[in-house]
């Protein structure tokens, strides 16, 4: 009698096994199948319900909100062309109000946020009111996200369409935790600035991950539907020299821009990604090359990833397009799979 029990009770674990494989399989299978048209890493392919023949774009009205680009850590040290060629770019394409602004390097993630508040306001009075596409690189993409979660009613109220987060930690971050001994003493030395070292996962767990659980369901719904990602990752003998430096003392184990892990660039279940891409930690957010730290940034492909972008964020709001949802479907399997196929095998099980 135990015998026959136990040999059921293994059928049905190698059934729910078995049934678990073919269920991600299919998943992964039908996702690729549909994501053509979001953001691709060579920005020359613009969906068609956007081309138009005098170089403008159809069915974008960019002069309805306006654009704030939040800069990372160390913008210090490039703030005379940190995002200069992407607000270009924005008010070629129409957009009327497009400014940047640049939180201290100096302060923790998280302690700059009445400040970004004050600003957003100031930006969205300014421009009689339109809404503010707040879109936040690294670090600034961090607190970006970090102040919509302490003040949800940013979006709530109309102050805040969309959170567009840029190769941000936002999910933790791995390339700090890595616990090899060069690696430790490379994180130690640059964490003597409070504002590198608050970029370390507890950290972000505190200001980001929890935040998220603590807001309501109303506002985890708003927050999550306003959220945007860009994600990417780099080989880094195709990036620039402080990049390549920084690879050859450490040996990152994970996909990443040079900085920043493409795991870490989102969180699974809230938002929605935009684009994968194949671009460095720096390249599309400068407006000009800097010897030895960007040596590789090409000025037309700042315009073009900009052009892209904006694109593609138009594009998300609208209702019926599923291809974002997809990719970022896609993604969080690739990233969770495992885990996945594990919850519903034990669910199926029990």
């Amino acid at each position: 009698m135990y015998f026959s029990r136990n040999f059921s009770g293994n059928l049905k674990r190698r059934f729910c096994i078995l049934v678990c494989l073919l269920v991600c399989l299919s998943s992964i299978l039908s996702v690729e199948y549909a994501i053509a048209e979001t953001m691709s890493e060579d920005f020359e392919s613009i969906p068609s319900d956007f081309e138009s023949s005098n170089g403008n774009l159809r069915n974008v009205q960019m002069d309805q909100f306006s654009y704030l680009f939040i800069g990372g850590f160390g913008n210090e040290f490039a703030r005379d062309h940190y995002f200069d060629l992407n607000i270009l770019a924005i008010e070629q394409m129409g957009g009327t109000f497009a400014q940047s602004y640049f939180p201290s390097s100096l302060k923790s993630a998280g302690k700059n946020l009445q400040a970004l508040r004050n600003k957003v306001i100031k930006v969205y009075e300014a421009s009689g009111n339109r809404p503010v596409m707040l879109i936040g690189h690294s670090k600034g993409g961090l607190e970006s996200l970090a102040l919509v979660l302490a003040y949800p009613e940013l979006i709530r109220d109309g102050v805040i369409a969309n959170v567009v987060l840029i190769q941000a930690p936002v999910g933790g971050n791995t390339l700090l935790d890595q616990r090899g001994l060069i690696a430790r003493m490379y994180s130690n030395v640059l964490s003597i600035s409070p504002g590198f070292g608050s970029l370390r996962t507890e950290n972000i767990n505190e200001i980001i991950v929890n935040r998220i659980a603590d807001l309501s369901s109303a506002d985890l719904r708003r927050v999550s539907k306003a959220v945007r990602y860009v994600i990417s990752q780099k080989d880094a003998a195709d990036s620039g020299f402080a990049i390549r430096s920084v690879a050859k003392i450490i040996s990152h184990k994970v996909e990443n821009d040079g900085l920043v892990a493409k795991t870490d660039m989102w969180i699974p279940h809230f938002g929605i990604i935009l684009g994968d891409l194949y671009i460095d930690h720096l390249e599309v957010v400068l407006g000009r090359p800097v010897k030895f730290v960007a040596d590789n940034v090409k000025l037309e492909r700042v315009k073009a990833f900009t052009l892209s972008l904006m694109v593609n964020l138009h594009r998300s709001r609208k209702r019926g397009v599923q291809e974002y949802l997809n990719l970022t479907e896609q993604k969080t399997i690739e990233r969770m799979g495992p885990f996945r196929c594990e919850h519903i095998f034990v669910s199926s099980y029990r």
